[in-house]
């Protein structure tokens, strides 16, 4: 950078100002100015109706609770300011001593400047375009951020005057290429023969906040050259002969003066600002006083001085005439008979003994309690120095708020311990730094927006509960990083154990991420899964299958009870390896709908994974409708289960509507049923956008996780046709080719969906033993019986959908804790979305006899393995270490306490060895100095602080009685 066109300590100075735009911003780009945009960003801004494809996350369910109507939240979004820098640099602006064009570029670089710290967006238009300066035009054009400011200043450093100028032209082409209205500065000697109004004109005319700086040197203000004069104008070569005398210098000056005044009233009636400045003006006079005064910036905070955050503690200062007044007060005289008062002649000075007030004396008591006063006085109020900076950084907090940190590996738990961490973090923060306080669990909420108010940020932080359900730090992390983008000195802080699996998918670049480990080491113990089976042979009999993992490296001996309803069942002791797995397996008989609860009775650090509970309902026997040309194999396979009721149609024109599930094979039915269906080389024209046909498909993959496909295997599976058709939105993949997807299952609009894109008989699929066992599978998945109950039973966190009806507006829901939250209803609802399980275990909704019960587990292996994580992988291998903590800035007024207290001590021993009988204390004194060290203490506390104005408020007072009695 030319040190010659502005210094680094006048950048840093103007680091600290901001421009005033007295606009809303209208860019289309995020930014830190405020709109009349509404988006979804932090600042709460409005209520609309929703509609139907809004995201759902913005839905304010209080609101709806109260009107019974969806209302969405929205927020105003901050945009970016176009700032666009006119810059005169044609022949005139090179004249002058020093050259006017030199002092104009030092006013755009300390404009440009001051906006790219501001995080505006930054544009240079220079006038006229010279061919020296065209390779300068590119980079000069729509710059943005703080590291582009040394750029921007080394293009302006290099330009050079030279041509002539239209300025209403060169103004009007600036206008019609600006893509959007923003910030227009002016800077040019405004001498054109052509005028300057009319591009000024159309700068207002697009909406451009418009302010002009004319630069004019010292010849132009006062000449200095006289005689007969033959002008020659620089830039049109036009010849003017003058006769110029002394004697016509102050008629001069009033033309000059008249044409500035013109442009100012002219800019004065139009709202532009205005400034007239000379070339030989200090140019940090200008930028730092006439600039700020006139209008044109700001700083972004006061200057320094000492200031208080507490000011209304000053009014503890009332206390000290109290104290004054105690002193003027005389001891109450005891009446006591003596022999003769001549010995006592000495004291009998005091001529006024009985009134109630006496003289001020000089007293080192009085002066030390009123020093310790106002020391406690000024302590109170906190005072603090305030500086010049520069807009303050942005801190995000992401606080894990998931199971796993209600570990107990430290005391009393990991969350509790990232509390204090995080208050820790709000008590370092500076005057102008800001916050943003984000809650991460198995949903992400912000539950501060960006605050420098320290007790708010607090609060926030104490407000934020731990809950039982699984972390997603994605969500989290992705929140903060459009928070801090584009903001300069940001930091994201996590506050985590880094127990969660889902930060592969984090493509983070330049985030300023720290990440704080919370917690020591992983003694835990956790059911991971559990799932109950009916007996296909006993409709009354279940299986019970439970995995439990060992995350420690100890050994753990426990006893595993499983309970149905109320009543055990049975009570195994089970021993897992350090690091190692256990499965169980249980035998119970159901005779009604029950919930199936599995305790492990082991003592570890996490106890949230040590209990399950399923809900089991007994399957109905479902009635099953085949359309069917005669398929042996697909019939034979559905009357080998025997909770189905099978009827069988051969034209497809029977109607399904009594049928719990129909199934469809190689034909199309008059009418498509609308409950869960199973369909088998049929095209349904609605489910599929585009279908094909491809010949003798291999099948490559299938997933094995998906219950349709439990001990399922395609393994010497060949096909001779199939289908080509692309996954659908309401429906995954669970048996791939190479070339197209084979069986789709999923769900829309409460019906279940199972699509077979090929013709089994064409197969050798039904002579392998996995097609009874698809088809087994296929009818536990497709039965609604069976279906509920599985839906009743959902990971912590996640929504549930029950079945419910009930006639009254409200339906109450008694939650694990005890607590009961009530939903408003209406009677035409026919099932109960709820999505407050946040809590681990079972769940009640209704009253009475109209109950329905589902349950929430944790159930998360990464949840489990609650070691802490002293790295993150993010995508693509970065790890991001865990920071060493440092210690938090502490306030000024602790110190100043703590000399009082020095001052108190130093008193009480003063005044004790001036009241007590010789050189010993008496017990009462000790317990004075006790009484008053106990109230100073409980005021060191920032939350208990006051109780010193309190003690010493009364102190006198006792001390008073105590000297009369």
């Amino acid at each position: 950078m030319d040190q010659s066109l502005i210094n680094t300590e006048l950048l840093r100075r103007l680091e600290q100002l901001q421009l005033i735009a007295r606009r809303w911003a209208k860019s289309s780009l995020r930014g830190e100015r405020q709109s009349r945009a509404r988006g979804f960003s932090i600042e709460f801004a409005d209520y609309r109706n929703y509609v139907a494809g809004d995201d759902l996350r913005y839905l304010d369910w209080g609101l709806y609770g109260r009107l019974d109507r969806l209302f969405l939240r929205l927020y105003e979004e901050e945009r970016e300011l176009p700032v666009t820098v006119f810059l005169d640099a044609s022949e005139s602006m090179g004249f002058g001593e020093p050259a006017k064009f030199l002092f104009a570029r030092q006013i755009a670089a300390a404009v440009c400047h001051v906006a790219l710290c501001g995080l505006d967006r930054v544009t240079v238009r220079f006038f006229p375009e010279k061919a020296e300066n065209q390779r300068f035009g590119l980079p000069l054009r729509s710059v943005r951020g703080r590291q582009s400011s040394l750029r921007l200043l080394e293009h302006l450093s290099a330009l050079v005057a030279g041509g002539e100028s239209d300025f209403n032209e060169d103004l009007k082409r600036g206008v019609l290429e600006a893509s959007h209205a923003g910030l227009a500065v002016v800077v040019s000697d405004l001498l054109s023969h052509t005028g300057c109004k009319g591009g000024l004109e159309a700068l207002m005319a697009r909406g451009f906040q418009v302010m002009v700086v004319q630069v004019l040197s010292p010849e132009e203000i006062q000449p200095t050259s006289f005689g007969d004069l033959k002008f020659v104008d620089a830039e049109t070569g036009a010849v003017q002969e003058v006769t110029f005398g002394k004697y016509r210098l102050s008629r001069y000056q009033a033309s000059a003066t008249a044409y500035v005044d013109g442009l100012a009233d002219f800019c004065r009636r139009r709202g532009i600002g205005f400034w007239s400045v000379s070339s030989a003006s200090l140019l940090e006079d200008l930028l730092l006083k006439q600039l700020k005064e006139g209008g044109f910036w700001r700083w972004g905070i006061r200057d320094r001085r000492m200031s208080f955050l507490s000011l209304s503690a000053l009014w503890f200062a009332l206390t000290i005439p109290v104290v004054i007044f105690f002193y003027l007060l005389k001891r109450r005289r005891k009446l006591h008979l003596v022999s003769s008062t001549v010995l006592w002649q000495r004291f009998l000075a005091e001529s006024q003994a009985n009134a109630p007030f006496q003289k001020l004396r000089r007293n080192l008591l009085l002066f030390l309690q009123l020093l310790m006063l106002t020391l406690a006085v000024l302590g109170l109020a906190r005072p603090y120095l305030a500086d010049r900076l520069t807009g303050g950084a942005l801190q995000v907090l992401v606080m894990d708020a998931s199971a796993s940190m209600q570990s107990t590996d430290v005391t009393p738990s990991r969350f509790a311990v990232a509390q204090e961490l995080a208050l820790e973090l709000v008590d370092g923060l500076k005057d102008t730094d800001q916050m943003v306080v984000v809650a991460s669990g198995a949903r992400t909420a912000v539950v501060q927006s960006p605050s420098s108010e320290k007790a708010v940020l607090r609060r926030a932080i104490r407000s934020i509960e731990v809950s039982d359900a699984p972390t997603r730090l994605l969500e989290g992390l992705r929140l903060a990083e459009t928070l801090v983008r584009d903001h300069p000195s940001s930091e994201i802080h996590l506050l985590s154990d880094g127990a969660v699996s889902d930060l592969g998918e984090f493509e983070e670049t330049d985030l300023n991420l720290r990440y704080h480990q919370i917690g020591e080491s992983g003694n835990n113990v956790g059911l991971v899964s559990m799932d109950v089976r009916p007996n296909p042979d006993d409709p009354l009999t279940r299986a019970v299958f439970a995995s439990v993992v060992n995350y420690s490296t100890n050994e753990f001996r426990f006893p595993a009870e499983l309970r149905l309803d109320e009543q055990m069942i049975e009570l195994r002791l089970v021993t897992v390896e350090g690091g190692g797995s256990l499965s169980l397996a249980f035998i119970a008989r159901q005779t009604k709908d029950g919930v199936f609860s599995l305790s492990l009775g082991v003592d570890d650090d996490l106890a949230v994974d040590n209990e399950v509970q399923v809900i089991s309902l007994l399957p109905e026997p479902a009635d099953v409708l085949l359309y069917s040309g005669g398929n042996a194999f697909l019939e034979r396979a559905l009357r080998s289960t025997e909770v189905i009721n099978l009827r069988v149609s051969d034209d497809g024109a029977e109607e399904s509507g009594d049928h719990d599930i129909v199934v469809v094979d190689s034909m199309t039915p008059l009418e498509w049923p609308r409950g869960n269906v199973m369909v088998i080389n049929t095209m349904h024209t609605n489910w599929f956008a585009s279908w094909g046909q491809v010949e003798a498909p291999a099948i490559v993959d299938w997933k094995s996780s998906h219950p349709l496909l439990r001990f399922v295997s395609f393994d010497d599976v060949e096909i001779g046709e199939a289908f080509s058709i692309s996954v659908p939105f309401w429906g995954e993949s669970i048996v791939e080719s190479s070339q197209s997807p084979l069986i789709v299952a999923g769900e829309q609009g409460g019906q279940r969906r199972l699509w077979i894109g090929f013709d089994i008989i064409r197969s050798t699929w039904p002579l392998r033993v996995s097609f009874p066992m698809f088809i087994g599978n296929a009818v536990q998945w497709l039965n609604p019986s069976v279906t509920s109950g599985q839906d009743l039973t959902v990971r912590t966190g996640a929504p549930v959908r029950v079945g419910y009806e009930s006639s009254g507006d409200s339906v109450s829901v008694l939650r694990p804790n005890g607590e009961t939250e009530r939903l408003p209803w209406e009677p035409s609802m026919k099932s109960l979305v709820y999505g407050n399980t946040m809590a681990q275990g079972l769940y009640v909704a209704g009253e009475g006899t109209n109950q329905v019960k589902f349950a929430a587990n944790l159930m998360d292996a990464a949840e489990s393995d609650s070691s802490p994580r002293a790295a993150l992988t993010l995508a693509g291998g970065r790890q991001v270490t865990a920071s060493v903590g440092s210690r938090a800035d502490l306030e000024v007024w602790r110190w100043i306490v703590a000399l009082a207290l020095a001052v108190l001590m130093f008193e009480w021993w003063w005044y004790h060895k001036r009241t007590a009988w010789g050189k010993r204390v008496s017990i009462s004194a000790v317990g004075n100095f006790a009484l008053e060290l106990f109230w100073f203490c409980l005021g060191w506390s920032a939350a208990g602080r006051n109780t010193i104005m309190l003690w010493w408020c009364i102190r006198p007072r006792i001390r008073f009685m105590r000297s009369r009695s």
